[in-house]
């Protein structure tokens, strides 16, 4: 199935128009994770990145899962993403 990724904040959507083929939707949740990891590291510390999220589709528009940006250093991320 096809998934697709949008960066969306209270202000702000960055939408995915590509999509990436998965298995399934753990495997959509720990991509997720993945990208919130590869991002983190590039958004200042503060209040600015806190309200960002990632909301997961299918075919585009239908959102089934939301992953939140977390308040605390990337570190946790990286762990939550490599255990999954």
């Amino acid at each position: 199935m096809r998934y697709y990724f949008h960066f969306v904040s209270r202000d702000d959507q960055i939408p995915d128009v590509e999509g990436v083929d998965l298995p399934n939707l753990r495997a959509a949740h720990r991509h997720a994770l993945r990208l919130i990891h590869q991002t983190a590291p590039f958004i200042p510390d503060g209040p600015d990145w806190r309200g960002w999220r990632i909301e997961v589709a299918c075919e585009r528009t239908e959102k089934i899962l939301t992953v939140l940006f977390p308040a605390c250093a990337t570190a946790s991320v990286h762990q939550t993403a490599m255990e999954s």
